[in-house]
């Protein structure tokens, strides 16, 4: 486990890792239900860690089918926002807003190399778990993004990681902080990120219908609620990497010309394979 602003040498000489942050709503909104293709409905959370749970599934079945070294595959930090609930100010805890989820009893902002999260996984997910009773409250997306962008300064460096690190933002798209200002610092702190060469991949979850199933756009539509232009505006442009491409085509997305990473989630399959895109790109490029 890392702490920030430290430099030290790559896991292994001559591999380096890919470095992926997830910030991850656990807002109020997240307790609403969406459904699967076979018609079973869930909470937007408990899909979200489903969707969790399988990534991580995913990544170690590459690594021991390939005989990777997991170190050297990709490190990860995890950032909830939207803790603080009528409960938690009813019990008199002072909760942070926004959480690094893979800080064991302490709120310090780590990050993990992936053979550190997969050998110790079920003690991270507990960990998890025993934070959802704050869960549930505001959304504090503007200071959720400035938390990673503190993160990718202080510790991504050319040196250590390779190519462009990777954010997946998962969110309903209505930030609480302020109420007049929000989704416009929102984007600039997502313009930041993507300036200093973070991709952003956005999730959008939503109950509705707002766009096509598995369809990425290059421009918002008419129809578009603020929620989903904002999501849509923090999304990079689909990178010209053929393996992105390929990844979307296999679950048969289709990529409009200029597409960005955005995707609407409103059944919980697409969620999984959305999210897949960063563990792609991490196990893609360690060959």
């Amino acid at each position: 486990m890392d702490q920030l602003n430290d430099d030290s040498t790559p896991s292994s000489p001559g591999r380096k890792p890919l470095l992926v942050g997830l910030l991850v709503d656990v807002s109020g909104s997240m307790s609403e239900k969406i459904k699967n293709e076979a018609g079973e409905s869930s909470t937007r959370l408990q899909t979200l860690q489903n969707s969790i749970d399988d990534l991580i599934i995913r990544a170690r079945q590459y690594c021991e089918s390939r005989d990777e070294d997991p170190a050297t595959t990709f490190h990860f930090f995890c950032l909830g926002f939207g803790f603080g609930n009528v409960l938690s100010r009813a019990c008199g805890r002072d909760v942070p807003g926004v959480r690094n989820l893979l800080a064991i009893d302490s709120d310090k902002d780590v990050v993990v190399d992936a053979k550190e999260l997969l050998d110790n996984w079920k003690v991270y997910r507990a960990n998890i778990i025993s934070l959802t009773r704050d869960m549930l409250g505001a959304t504090p997306m503007v200071e959720a993004f400035t938390r990673a962008e503190s993160i990718f300064k202080s510790v991504f460096t050319p040196y250590r990681y390779r190519d462009q690190p990777i954010l997946l933002i998962v969110s309903d798209g209505f930030p609480t902080d302020p109420p007049d200002a929000g989704p416009e610092l929102v984007r600039h702190a997502a313009k930041r990120l993507q300036d200093s060469g973070v991709i952003i991949v956005s999730c959008y979850v939503t109950s509705n219908d707002v766009v096509e199933k598995r369809v990425l756009y290059a421009t918002p539509r008419p129809e578009w609620d603020d929620a989903a232009r904002l999501m849509f505006d923090c999304a990079s442009l689909l990178p010209t990497h053929s393996l992105f491409r390929s990844h979307l085509a296999e679950y048969e997305w289709e990529a409009k010309e200029g597409a960005r990473l955005f995707a609407q989630i409103n059944q919980s399959d697409y969620l999984s394979e959305f999210m897949q895109l960063g563990h792609l790109n991490a196990k893609t490029h360690s060959v």
